[in-house]
Parts: structure tokens; C-alpha cells; sequence
């Protein structure tokens, strides 16, 4: 896996999960896009999840999360690409994991960048703009409320 330095446009799979689960992220600094992408491809037992977590710094030091969560077999989740207001500036945090729901970073962690016990993994929350699709097959957003709420 390669991580882009500031100003590049960079994409990666972790793997992590069910055999071959992965998370997947896409960043474009000169657009301001971004994509998170959940994507359990084996048996998710009740109870379990896919996360795949990306947190960067914006510009003014700032640091902002997002989050792609699937806790159903065979299904993915996707934040489609989004476009974010505030420039892009580096990575804080890249990883995906995989365990108990609202508990995952205290399951198996496939880490690029920075520390799962960091992010907070229980959602919604103010902290992390998040995509997850439940065991029942709800698709559900929230936006994490205000983009200067978490520093971490």
C-alpha cells in the first residue's frame, strides 16, 4: 500500500475480516474528494462489522474522520465521493477493522496510519461524518456534526 503525501491523489485497499474483506479509500487534494468503502465479502456473524476509517488534517491543523461501516455478509458501504468544503492537508489515521459492532477497533486492525483507540468507534457521534449499513440492511448517514467539533 502507498500513502500520498500532501497534494496527490492516492487510493488504498486494507484488508481485514472475513476472507478477502477490505476497506478501501480514495483522496483527490485537488478536488477535495474523498471516498470510504466498507466491503465484507465473506460471512459477517451477527454482531460483527466492517469499518474502514480515514481521518485527515485539514489545512488550519484541524483533523476530521469518516468512516464506511457494513455489518451484513456480502454487502458493502460507501460514501460515494464527497466533496469536502476545507482543503485536505494529510493523513492523521488510515486503518480498517474488523469486530463487534460499535466496538471494531477493539477487534482485528489492518493499520496504516495512527491509532484505533483514538477514533471513537461508537456511532453516530459529533467526532466522525459516517456511512453504515446494519445487519437488517438499513443504509444509514450521519454527518457527525459541526466540521470543527474534534480535534482528534
Amino acid at each position: 500500500m502507498s500513502v500520498a503525501s500532501p497534494a496527490q491523489a492516492s487510493s488504498a485497499y486494507l484488508y481485514v475480516g472475513p476472507s478477502p474483506s477490505y476497506g478501501f479509500y480514495n483522496q483527490n487534494d485537488s478536488s477535495d474528494l474523498l471516498r470510504v468503502l466498507a466491503a465484507p465479502t465473506g460471512a459477517v456473524p451477527s454482531g460483527k462489522c466492517l469499518d474502514m476509517w480515514y481521518d485527515w488534517s485539514r489545512e488550519s491543523g484541524h483533523f476530521d474522520a469518516r468512516m464506511a461501516r457494513s455489518c451484513r455478509s456480502a454487502f458493502s458501504r460507501d460514501s460515494g465521493n464527497t466533496y469536502e468544503s476545507t482543503n485536505v492537508f494529510g493523513f492523521n489515521k488510515l486503518f480498517s477493522c474488523y469486530g463487534n459492532n460499535n466496538a471494531t477497533a477493539s477487534g482485528t486492525c489492518e493499520i496504516a496510519i495512527g491509532v484505533p483507540s483514538e477514533v471513537i468507534v461508537s456511532i453516530p457521534n459529533k467526532c466522525t461524518r459516517s456511512w453504515w449499513l446494519t445487519s437488517t440492511g438499513s443504509y444509514l448517514y450521519d454527518g457527525g456534526g459541526s466540521v470543527t467539533s474534534c480535534s482528534s
